[in-house]
């Protein structure tokens, strides 16, 4: 039986968290933050001397260098002891990678490395300090477990901006050892003007296959036939600023092995030995077919080596045996950039990215599953209780050997019955997803499908002719808080969003009495507003939106934001709230409630009948009442005709 974790992403860590520096330090040294660290690395990054120390990300998202001189780092609250930086220049929008080794080493020409190391387990304290001695930015562990090559920081988005660093038909050096040359042609530093000059892809082809794929210079078969199963490429490339990768990837086309070293270090490889020597044969095959297909490889975690100006990718290329018939080292290297970069909330990482942006951080871990029968032979049938100490959890099991998932695997609900010999495995998840209510909104799909009659594939039509009758029902995660069901009219709102390119449309529901309720009775925004509704938005705020415009401008959160700090002021605004949406049973994506503010929405706002209200809209519109009021006082407010 197999006991698994996994992450946890519904509620934020309340252990290491952000000071509230971060948020207006935008004036200060050009707001160099810590961005990401490690306290129990093992395998994700090694320093120049081959251990796998702790490591501080710091990132500058300035459009001007900052020198760190000055700049100190401490692991103790009381910021009495502190690690300075030396005289080093931190690029515009570009990282750096700080050892936490306890090696002490400041050499602004090497790896930097503090005094201290970061402690492994749960707790811990780390801040970044200016010159003047002001936090810049500081993490306070007191409750926060750190896992094995687990990293945590802080979310960093922007725009994306893709590049490829390395293509192929590269000029290149290339050399087939006869003798052990140690490690020194990884350098960036080594002299290869001995080597013979080529272009990628190098390798060589006695059948047919990859001909067209082996570069000028490049056929190495003379040198490698029958003589060894390795050959070294050096490739140089340039980079235009090291800082500011959001991924770095390798693409290869290989038969049958290879390691590839970025500036040194080893970022990637396959069917590669963990030692290699100057005549290491690969470990596995490589099928032809494959080969002559780009396979991706992340270096991300490797993109802290990169320098402005001249990089060296270094590749050993492996043959299964002396007398394959063929050899392929073909390498591109492609990145992304992020710029207008903005810094979201703390969490754990995915994916360690030292020395590159942050993707999407998460909250925590779902604490292991528990069996209630341990591992072993049993005579008798039995029952296996599955328990996991995360509150709210729901596990997912399987019996045929595969791995449970989110999504794969029977969700337990009672105990396990065991009458033969059986492979139990299970996991325990939660997800964010819960910490919203749902809109369920359920109709007939030709209401909005159907090419002539449905509103969604009709989205720039409007008025009763384009509503359709449909069920809402609102959900809540706590099962103690009772939702409703009501039947209602369906349309499609919105100016922007109604595009037919758009692939998520808003929503308008009415309440009436032909299609049951003559309103929806609830308190959709419990004592904040109304509990009477004859109609309602479900917004999708689609201007600067990612999925329609590929913007990372999106106003979804400022949007409901703003209505709120204005109704905190004082003055009249509309309510809104976050929901999950499903339609049909099909997730929708998450939608923001709005008050029309219409006539009804002034009356029970402001008092008074419906009636006693004009609402006018743009480009001559009316929604409740009529213009006359309106013109009238526009009218009178307009200088008489010649008035200078």
């Amino acid at each position: 039986m197999r006991r698994s974790s996994r992450p946890l992403s519904h509620i934020r860590a309340a252990g290491f968290l952000i000071l509230a520096a971060l948020s207006f330090l935008h004036s200060l040294h050009g707001d160099v933050v810590i961005t990401e660290f490690m306290a129990d690395n093992k395998r994700t990054l090694d320093d120049e001397d081959g251990d796998s120390p702790d490591w501080i990300e710091i990132y500058n998202p300035a459009e001007t260098a900052v020198a760190l001189e000055g700049f100190a780092l401490a692991n103790d609250p009381s910021l009495a002891a502190r690690w300075r930086f030396p005289a080093a220049s931190l690029a515009p929008n570009g990282f750096l990678v700080v050892f936490a080794s306890g090696k002490d080493r400041a050499d602004p020409a090497s790896e930097l490395h503090t005094d201290f190391k970061l402690p492994a387990g749960e707790g811990g304290f780390l801040a970044l300090l200016s010159p003047a001695g002001d936090v810049l930015s500081a993490f306070d562990g007191a409750t926060v477990a750190h896992f094995e090559d687990i990293s945590y920081g802080v979310e960093q988005s922007g725009a994306v901006q893709e590049s490829v660093l390395l293509a192929s038909a590269a000029s290149c050096r290339l050399h087939v050892p006869a003798s052990d040359l140690g490690n020194g042609w990884l350098s960036p530093e080594f002299d290869d003007s001995s080597w013979t000059r080529a272009v990628t892809g190098v390798g060589y082809e006695r059948g047919s296959g990859y001909e067209a794929l082996i570069g000028s210079g490049a056929d190495v078969e003379e040198q490698m036939f029958e003589t060894n199963g390795s050959v070294y490429v050096r490739i140089p490339f340039d980079v235009a600023g090291a800082g500011g990768f959001a991924s770095l990837t390798l693409e290869m086309k290989y038969d049958d092995g290879f390691a590839a070293f970025l500036n040194g270090v080893r970022a990637a490889d396959a069917n590669a030995p963990g030692t290699l020597r100057w005549n290491s044969t690969a470990t596995g095959n490589h099928d032809d077919s494959a080969a002559t297909t780009f396979e991706e490889f992340d270096m991300t975690p490797s993109a802290s080596q990169l320098a402005p100006g001249r990089n060296i990718l270094a590749i050993q290329g492996l043959n299964t045996n002396l007398t394959s018939s063929d050899l392929l080292v073909l390498p591109e290297i492609h990145a992304t950039k992020l710029t207008a970069t903005r810094i979201g909330p703390p969490g754990y990482l995915r994916k360690p990215t030292p020395g590159a942006f942050n993707g999407a951080t998460f909250d925590g871990f779902v604490r292991d599953t528990a069996f209630s029968v341990d591992r072993g032979i049993y005579r008798e049938p039995f029952r296996v209780e599955i328990t996991t100490r995360t509150e709210g959890a729901s596990i997912r099991y399987t019996t045929d050997g595969s791995e449970p998932t989110a999504t794969h695997g029977v969700l337990y609900g009672e105990p396990v019955l065991v009458t033969v010999t059986t492979v139990l495995r299970a996991a325990a998840f939660k997800d964010r997803i819960q910490a919203l209510p749902t809109w369920s909104i359920v109709t007939p799909l030709e209401n909005l499908f159907d090419p002539s009659q449905g509103i969604y594939v009709n989205p720039g039509n409007d008025g009763r002719n384009w509503e359709r009758p449909a069920s809402f029902e609102l959900i809540h995660p706590d099962p103690a808080e009772k939702g409703f069901q009501i039947d209602g009219g369906l349309r499609i709102r919105g100016g922007f969003s109604r595009s037919t390119g758009n692939p998520k449309h808003a929503f308008r529901l009415f309440f009436r009495s032909e299609y049951g309720d003559a309103n929806l009775d609830y308190p959709l925004f419990g004592d904040e507003g109304a509990s009477q509704f004859d109609k309602l938005d479900l917004r999708t705020t689609q201007n600067y939106s990612w999925a329609f415009q590929r913007d990372a401008r999106n106003t979804f959160l400022r949007d409901v934001f703003s209505r709120d700090l204005q109704g905190k002021l004082g003055h009249p605004y509309t309510r809104s709230r976050y929901y999950h949406t499903y339609i049909n049973g099909v997730y929708w994506g998450v939608y923001q409630s709005q008050e029309r503010s219409e006539a009804a929405f002034a009356a029970t706002y402001f008092g008074g009948n419906e009636e006693d209200y004009d609402v006018v809209t743009k480009f001559g519109g009316t929604v409740d009442g009529n213009r006359d009021a309106y013109s009238t006082r526009r009218s009178s407010a307009k200088p008489p005709a010649g008035a200078g």
